[in-house]
């Protein structure tokens, strides 16, 4: 039989209370290689914030799918932006068919008025 006793002291394993993982660095890809809309994007860059960080770069994707995320990260690593980039993009892209439509819409009910005037 074969001796599996974890001989590792606490300070040897990452994470623990005694060694604390270090704040995550930035992932070396933008916003726009996520997929985040270009005036978003642009948005963000204007503010300084051009780099995801980890928790952004693993949920952004996922969620412009439509897609259900869970995700947990420290205090400061931008869950916020995480989960705030997609809903608002949605929100452009469904206000921006929903005008489209509208607009559509507008336009049949004109030429319809017109073929009836004409009739």
């Amino acid at each position: 039989m074969t001796d599996t006793t974890d001989t590792t002291t606490a300070e040897e394993r990452p994470g623990t209370a005694e060694t604390p993982l270090s704040t995550p660095e930035p992932v070396l890809q933008t916003f726009r290689d996520l997929g985040v809309d270009e005036r978003i994007a642009d948005a963000l860059s204007a503010g300084g914030i051009i780099t995801p960080f980890p928790i952004q770069a693993a949920t952004v994707p996922v969620a412009l799918t439509g897609a259900d995320v869970i995700g947990q990260a420290k205090t400061g690593t931008g869950k916020t932006l995480a989960f705030g980039i997609p809903v608002l993009q949605r929100m452009a892209r469904e206000l921006a068919a929903a005008a489209a439509a509208a607009e559509s819409a507008a336009a049949g009910s004109l030429a319809d008025g017109a073929a009836i005037a004409d009739a």
